[in-house]
């Protein structure tokens, strides 16, 4: 899902002007003129219940509001989030903005992960003492590197995942290059500038088809970028005027 920032509103709630059908997703309510315009990366989980004559919930479902303008009666909805299915409802039918299970930090074990998870879902396993997060594909370990991948010749690498604030950084990308006539080469930028300092850098040759008797050594390593020098394996002779494909990974913080 695009939207992955779980937006919170205090006193919303509303019923159903218009019924709605499993497969409808635009929801129409005079309440919903309450909530807040939602950017693209925004979303709003929504309780839609019933209840009987003694105040009983009898019947239930979540959805994602993931599109609605300032003042709107209506907006755009996911049906059935966080293991419920898509129901029938009736105009009446009543809908609330609350806190939900999936709201709060779960205490899990690692064998009872939530079933359902949403992005960004927080949990704690108490048997291996893990803070992990759900980043809409795995979970991800909070004590990970983020992570920053960039270039377009990666084909086939993952996206960028972001664990947060964190106390190491990786990036890594491929670059072609021309040596000047003593061998170096750059700058060579990375994609997201190190806010505190830059531990190693690693080049490698990334074509050892086309030269395939070179190393590299790097230098002049910044928050920003670093430079590189191509030589050659047996003689140590630095590359003069060659290009050269670069492979790198940065680690900083």
């Amino acid at each position: 899902m695009a939207n992955e920032i779980r937006r919170r509103v205090d006193f919303a709630a509303g019923g159903l002007s218009v019924g709605l059908a499993p497969l409808d997703t635009t929801m129409q309510s005079n309440g919903l003129q309450d909530l807040p315009a939602l950017a693209a990366d925004e979303y709003l989980p929504l309780s839609l219940f019933r209840v009987d004559n003694l105040g009983r919930i009898i019947q239930k479902e979540i959805v994602y509001m993931t599109a609605h303008s300032a003042a709107a009666g209506s907006g755009t909805i996911l049906r059935g989030r966080e293991g419920t299915a898509a129901q029938t409802w009736n105009a009446g039918d009543r809908w609330s903005l609350t806190d939900l299970a999936y709201d709060n930090t779960i205490i899990c074990k690692s064998t009872t992960r939530p079933a359902t998870p949403y992005e960004g879902m927080r949990i704690y396993e108490r048997d291996t003492g893990q803070r992990m997060f759900w980043n809409g594909a795995v979970w991800v370990n909070e004590n990970n590197l983020r992570f920053h991948a960039a270039g377009s010749a990666l084909v086939g690498a993952p996206p960028p995942i972001d664990t947060g604030t964190l106390p190491f950084r990786l990036q890594a990308g491929t670059f072609v290059v021309v040596t000047n006539g003593g061998g170096g080469s750059g700058p060579i930028a990375y994609p997201v500038a190190f806010p505190n300092g830059v531990l190693a850098v690693n080049a490698i040759n990334g074509d050892a088809g086309a030269t395939d008797q070179l190393f590299c050594a790097m230098y002049q390593m910044t928050l920003t970028h670093f430079e590189v020098i191509c030589m050659h394996l047996g003689s140590h002779a630095r590359y003069a005027n060659a290009t050269v494909r670069i492979n790198w990974m940065a680690v900083g913080w």
